[in-house]
């Protein structure tokens, strides 16, 4: 029920949300236990990469803060934010609890897989705390439906669209100046013969 618009990045932001692990070290990423006092830094790192990739990539700012405060608590509890509950993005709230079904559903090298009903039973244990309570219990509600109806729908409209637009992000691309670098690059050559 969202506008298309924010659908679209929120959509984006989920696909791209932890592109910035590509910075953190393999042997962090794969290790099978616990991360150590030292490695943990390191590990939280990644958001702070994912910005960079995202906004260096052109971004627009609206898909760097939702993935930026995806990560906030609601309660903005122990943690060091400058916004909290309805403050936070709407798209920002809904990805941190996909976010974390997926992980706690997904087998990790650290742990398998939990239910999907323990995983929904946590979600409402940090629902008012991690979680948006009211977007908690649309999720559970949401979730009830046949999932396989809803990824059809979503990968429908996204096919539907992509070849109409031409485009592969809903942002406008900027392509650098080819010619410029080129005629640069010969004038260089140029010069050194």
């Amino acid at each position: 029920q969202l506008d298309d618009e924010t659908r679209d990045l929120l959509e984006v932001a989920a696909l791209l949300h932890d592109v910035g692990k590509i910075g953190v070290p393999d042997k962090i990423l794969l290790k099978p236990g616990r991360l150590s006092h030292d490695e943990i830094p390191l590990m939280a790192r990644h958001a702070a990469y994912t910005r960079e990739v995202l906004a260096s990539a052109g971004a627009p700012q609206d898909l760097v803060d939702i993935v930026h405060f995806s990560r906030a608590w609601f309660s903005g509890e122990g943690r060091n934010q400058d916004r909290q509950g309805k403050e936070l993005p709407l798209a920002s709230r809904m990805l941190s609890i996909v976010d974390a079904f997926d992980s706690m559903t997904t087998d990790q090298l650290y742990r398998p897989a939990r239910s999907r009903e323990r995983a929904l039973g946590e979600l409402f244990e940090f629902s008012g705390k991690q979680f948006d309570p009211e977007l908690v219990r649309q999720f559970e509600a949401l979730f009830s439906q046949d999932q396989n109806l809803l990824t059809e729908k979503l990968a429908r409209r996204w096919l539907h669209r992509l070849p109409q637009e031409g485009n592969v992000v809903p942002w406008q691309v900027t392509l650098p100046d080819v010619t410029h670098t080129a005629d640069t690059i010969h004038r260089h050559e140029s010069a050194a013969c």
